[in-house]
């Protein structure tokens, strides 16, 4: 299964219960994290405890659950008409 964003969209190929996520975004000895758009679509599609792990090419790591990397996310309770 891979699972990959693009331009905002996802594309799921396989099983669709995602488990943990692993990732790279530069070329360098910087380790990478995901941009706030690809942080909205990780707390969508996985449980809060579930693993990010944000790589460079050479393997070293940081590792967050969705929780940590996405504190406040925004999800179906801030589309909820509350004045009703």
């Amino acid at each position: 299964m891979y699972y990959k964003i693009k331009n905002g969209s996802v594309t799921l190929s396989g099983n669709t219960i995602l488990e943990n996520i692993c990732f790279t975004v530069t070329d360098n000895e910087k380790i990478g994290m995901s941009c706030m758009i690809c942080r909205q679509v990780i707390q969508e599609f996985f449980e809060k405890d579930k693993m990010i792990i944000a790589m460079n090419p050479n393997g070293d790591e940081i590792v967050h659950t969705v929780e940590e990397l996405c504190p406040y996310p925004f999800d179906e309770e801030d589309l909820k008409n509350k004045s009703k």
